[in-house]
């Protein structure tokens, strides 16, 4: 667990840091996203796609090596300035043909479930 560059930290991450009084702690992936993307055996993709007015969708995959499993994470997506500004409204994992939604009220996050790449 870690810290926003800000210093902030939220939901989880600050009863931890209450708990165990984690003052300084550096900005980080979660446990499990670090856990993930070491594997060997998954494959991890982004994928934007914008339309003519720079809006469109930012789409996160991962995806096992046989294809058989995969968690997506999708985002509304439009371009500014050299900046795109995308907000997640969106996700699933898809196991052996079936769907499952991943519950996160992504609304209810408010701007945790935003992020933005400078291109």
């Amino acid at each position: 667990l870690g810290r926003r560059t800000d210093g902030t930290a939220p939901g989880v991450e600050a009863v931890f840091d209450t708990l165990f009084s984690r003052d300084g702690a550096a900005a980080s992936s979660s446990p499990i996203q670090r856990f993930v993307t070491s594997l060997e055996s998954v494959e991890i993709r982004q994928v934007v796609e914008l339309d003519a007015a720079d809006e469109g969708r930012v789409d996160q995959f991962v995806e096992a090596a046989d294809g058989k499993v995969r968690f997506r994470l999708s985002a509304s997506g439009s371009l500014s300035d050299g900046r795109l500004d995308f907000a997640f409204d969106n996700a699933y994992l898809d196991a052996y043909g079936v769907r499952l939604p991943y519950p996160v009220p992504f609304k209810l996050l408010g701007d945790e479930a935003k992020g933005f790449l400078d291109t």
